[in-house]
């Protein structure tokens, strides 16, 4: 039975990944008395009077919304609310799993950027935190700064922040082991998506300053046409010497390549100067893939997929010379922390 196979199968079992399950056990009139009427008013009244004491009385102070119009889940594109529940309600369970957060997937049938706002406004009372999931560019943007401006609650892109946390610390470590300088390393940001735009961004405030993005096109240039308006911004702040060309010319002389898996997939895989490349530097979206020495070589990248976890992977250059005793290699870094280099 394949991943996939085996995936589907317990997803008919599990009939959805999440239940409600009370806390407070009914047993007795008295204990229906104290969790529901009379009792219940009490808090009511308390909150009532002071609504921060909603942290203290209710699910408010643990809960947090997964929120998706599904117009960009996973690599899968725009498959609409009712096909991305099983990623949202993966996503809730990660939530829980491994921050004890409670999280409920709310998945909305518009992708109308003023409905989606005006929708979780009205349903933030509930949460203590918003998490936005697999909406796509640009308008994820306009939904979280109109959110964050609208909100008291956190309000949390995960496909910006949670990918450009994992690629900063993943490149950090790469830093460490090659003993380059964030300062004197140029990098190339493939995709100017949500996570592209994030992942520069992060990396500009860390303090890289020679940055290029780059999308099907080729090099993102100021007044190029065709770029959204966050796209435009972006020009403000990255290809500072005003690089046009394509993707093949902005990798020259880069030390830092940041991608998408598919661009080095499929027959896409793109022209890269090995002795100028130190780190390739790849998110990783498809799983159970193990290349053999000779791909590994021929696209210069590792790659390694665990789990639920989104999978960075990293090529240094002297890795090359091991390479050639073993017949499978595969390298990683989960979760950004730290690296794998293991024989399979």
């Amino acid at each position: 039975m394949t991943t996939n196979e085996k995936a589907l199968l317990l997803h008919e079992e599990w009939k959805g990944k999440l239940e409600t399950t009370s806390k407070a056990k009914v047993a007795s009139r008295e204990d229906l008395a104290l969790a529901y009427t009379p009792g219940v008013a009490e808090p009511c009244k308390v909150i009532a009077a002071d609504p921060e004491a909603a942290y203290r009385y209710t699910i408010k102070s643990n809960t947090i919304a997964v929120v998706s119009d599904g117009s960009a889940v996973l690599g899968l594109g725009n498959i609409g609310p009712l096909a991305a529940m099983p990623v949202m309600e993966g996503k809730a369970v990660l939530f829980k799993e491994f921050g004890g957060v409670n999280a409920f997937p709310i998945c909305l049938d518009t992708q109308d950027t003023q409905e989606i706002i005006e929708t979780v406004v009205r349903i933030a009372p509930a949460f203590g935190g918003i998490n936005l999931e697999d909406i796509s560019a640009p308008r994820c943007f306009e939904i979280e700064e109109a959110l964050k401006e609208r909100l008291d609650i956190p309000v949390f892109h995960d496909d910006q922040h949670g990918t450009a946390i994992v690629v900063l610390a993943g490149v950090i470590n790469a830093l460490r082991l090659t003993g380059k300088k964030k300062e004197d390393c140029r990098v190339v940001v493939n995709g100017a998506g949500s996570a592209g735009i994030a992942i520069t961004k992060l990396l500009l405030t860390y303090g890289f300053s020679h940055v290029t993005m780059c999308d099907k096109s080729g090099i993102l240039s100021k007044g190029a046409e065709g770029l959204n308006w966050m796209q435009e911004k972006m020009m403000d702040v990255t290809n500072l010497e005003h690089r046009t060309g394509t993707l093949a010319d902005a990798m020259k002389g880069a030390d830092i390549f940041v991608t998408n898996y598919s661009v080095l997939c499929d027959g896409n895989t793109v022209e890269m100067p090995p002795k100028e490349l130190e780190l390739l530097y790849c998110l990783a979206s498809s799983p159970n893939q193990v290349f053999t020495r000779e791909q590994l070589l021929d696209r210069i990248w590792g790659y390694e997929y665990l789990g639920d976890t989104r999978t960075v992977d990293v090529h240094i250059k002297r890795l090359r010379e091991k390479l050639k005793d073993h017949p499978h290699w595969k390298l990683g870094t989960v979760w950004g922390i730290g690296y794998k280099f293991e024989t399979k």
